[in-house]
């Protein structure tokens, strides 16, 4: 099918779970197939994922496509999953909508012109329930809005009627259900994540099959980005700029995952060794075995560290080598940069160094150690 770019393109289904939108099942489709096509055996699947995560009540959230009696009849059938579904209209009238708000609901005025009716109503319906043939009341919350003046001023001759109408399980009043389910918008941004994010706007080869296990792996570094960034959200040596829920993958990726790092092997050990970054190596040696095996070793004192709590022992610091042992310090022989040479007293600082140390006020005319006058100098 024909994307709204002008390409072809497939047609993705994804289930989010949770306000962080981890993401737990996908399906990659052909771009011409309808979204409820092969959605019930979806649902159940994404269901008993869910179900395998976590055990508090969950709610469903699906858009006006997945409007059918299967999707219904499959979650009425569970337990402790609500849900709400956006109605399709179909052959409805918006003139019965309105009336039968304007008779049944409350309302409210917007602004001039625009009054917003709310209100709840049930419809029976047969559904299909472990085999056997069900009828049952399902709970229907609408949303009428009548404009008979637009938001520039123009007043219509004939006002003008918009409707919306849900289908839940929830017993909350219709401006909470509403709510909750316009907060659905929010599965956007996971899209703009995997897309732009991860760069997966347009897949690298013209296979279904090839581009479905593209997208399943990236379904693996999707939830563990995420995990990163949640779990760096709780830790007080990486703080936010401002207060958030959670972090873009995008932001993730470039704060944490790019670092400049030696990978040592010693003493049939891995070692991630990277001298800077101080929060985010604090941030990793803080999360034992969830991360890996991270080390940095300390200013002046160069080492690996091991598996014990960082609490222990300075940061950095590796414990000492059995007796007998030849064991080598990798760090110890990591080359060192000049200025770090000249502060252990190896090699003799350079006539700009001894100047600043003799005369402090030069030092800040010069804007510190690498200040405009001495790069021209």
């Amino acid at each position: 099918g024909r994307t709204y770019k002008g390409y072809d393109g497939y047609a993705p289904m994804f289930a989010y779970l949770g306000e962080e939108g981890y993401l737990v099942n996908l399906e990659l489709r052909p771009g011409k197939q309808h979204c409820q096509k092969e959605t019930p055996a979806f649902l159940q699947e994404t269901i008993r994922l869910a179900r395998l995560i976590t055990d508090e009540p969950r709610l469903t959230r699906m858009d006006s496509g997945n409007d059918a009696l299967d999707n219904l009849s499959i979650l009425e059938a569970e337990e402790h999953v609500d849900y709400i579904i956006k109605r399709n209209l179909r052959r409805e009238s918006p003139q019965a909508w309105w009336e039968l708000a304007k008779e049944e609901g409350t309302h409210q005025r917007a602004r001039p012109g625009k009054i917003v009716y709310q209100g709840a109503t049930t419809r029976q319906k047969t559904l299909t329930i472990e085999g056997k043939e069900v009828t049952r009341p399902i709970r229907c919350v609408y949303r009428v809005i009548e404009r008979t003046i637009t938001a520039k001023g123009q007043y219509l001759l004939l006002p003008d009627i918009e409707v919306e109408t849900y289908w839940t399980s929830l017993v909350h009043k219709p401006d909470i259900v509403i709510e909750q389910y316009h907060q659905h918008g929010t599965s956007e941004q996971y899209h703009s994540e995997i897309k732009t994010d991860m760069d997966l706007e347009r897949f690298s080869s013209g296979k279904l099959a090839t581009n479905q296990l593209v997208l399943h792996c990236a379904l693996m570094a999707y939830n563990c980005l995420r995990l990163i960034g949640q779990t760096a959200n709780t830790s007080p040596g990486i703080p936010l700029r401002k207060p958030a829920q959670r972090r873009r993958l995008k932001t993730v990726i470039q704060n944490m995952i790019y670092l400049a790092a030696r990978l040592v092997r010693h003493a049939r050990r891995v070692t991630l060794l990277h001298p800077g970054h101080q929060r985010i190596a604090d941030f990793l040696l803080a999360q034992p075995g969830q991360f890996g095996h991270v080390a940095r070793p300390q200013r002046g004192q160069p080492g690996l560290a091991d598996d014990s709590p960082p609490g222990d022992r300075p940061m950095g610091a590796r414990p000492a080598a059995p007796a007998g042992s030849r064991r080598t310090d990798h760090a110890a022989r990591l080359p060192l940069l000049p200025a770090e040479r000249r502060r252990r007293g190896e090699e003799p600082a350079g006539r700009l160094e001894r100047d600043r140390l003799e005369d402090p006020a030069l030092h800040r005319r010069q804007g510190g150690p690498l200040g405009g006058q001495a790069r021209g100098q």
